[in-house]
Order: structure tokens, then sequence, then C-alpha cells
């Protein structure tokens, strides 16, 4: 056993698309880094279920209410920081920028988080964290969307 090692963090993400099929991601603007795409996700909090996490963290980050899906994507990630990241499909009900709120939107020094809609097609998706996701969803993102649209 590895002592003093950092516990495991477990993230709940999201792959989520909306009426037409496309994905709602976050695009990320912080000072002196180049913008990049990430999926709604974040960490589960002590007492909450994956799905809850999942819920809880479109609402803060994109202000969506949404169905949580079925598992769609798992990784493990070693680097910056020991963490399991489940991705889950989901289909939006509803999205208000409007309701968007937590430490993201308090603290100016933590960069823009704007909410934006991007088709399976489009070359902006080339920007998404973590790129190995980019293909997967290039390949498969239809099928995806169909099964989150019928949750």
């Amino acid at each position: 056993m590895i002592m003093n090692a950092k516990p495991l963090r477990r993230s709940s993400r999201v792959l989520l698309f909306g009426p037409a099929h496309e994905l709602i991601l976050i695009r990320r603007i912080r000072s002196g880094r180049a913008p990049y795409l990430t999926t709604p996700g974040g960490g589960v909090e002590p007492g909450e279920t994956w799905d809850q996490a999942a819920a809880r963290e479109c609402r803060e980050e994109v202000g969506a209410e949404v169905i949580i899906g079925p598992t769609a994507y798992v990784a493990y990630v070693n680097t910056p920081r020991r963490a399991i990241q489940r991705y889950a499909l989901a289909k939006l009900i509803t999205l208000d920028d409007g309701a968007r709120h937590g430490p993201e939107f308090e603290n100016p020094a933590r960069g823009r988080y704007e909410t934006v809609l991007i088709g399976l097609d489009d070359q902006e998706l080339d920007l998404l964290r973590p790129a190995e996701l980019v293909p997967i969803l290039r390949d498969f993102g239809a099928d995806l969307a169909a099964q989150a649209s019928a949750l």
C-alpha cells in the first residue's frame, strides 16, 4: 500500500445533448491559455451519487435541468490529480444561462465559462478536453445523441 497518496477523486461528467443532437459544452477561457471546451461536470460530493453530482453540476455550470442516463465512458486520470471520470449520457430538459451559479462564476480569477452548443461535425469539437473523447464523439456521437434523446 502506498502511504501519503492523495485520495482518488470521483468526477461525474455528462455528454449533454440538446434537441437537435448538438452537444452542450463549456468554453473555458483563462488568461495566458488557449481556449478549450469541456463537458459539464465535477466532483462527487460526500453523500451524493454519481447521477446526483452530474445533475447538480449541469445546473451550476450551464443552468440546465437534465435527465441523466447510462454511463457512456469512464476514464482514469493520473495527472495532475488522480481521478476517475465517469461520463453519463444526458438529455437536456431546460437551459437557462442566467441560472448558472457556483464557484466558477463567483471568482473572476478562474476565467470565463461560456455555454456553447456544438454540432458533432463542427471543427471546434477538436478543442474538447479530454482529447480522447473527440474520436468517440465523431464516430459514435449520432448514436449517443439518439440514445440520450430517448431518455
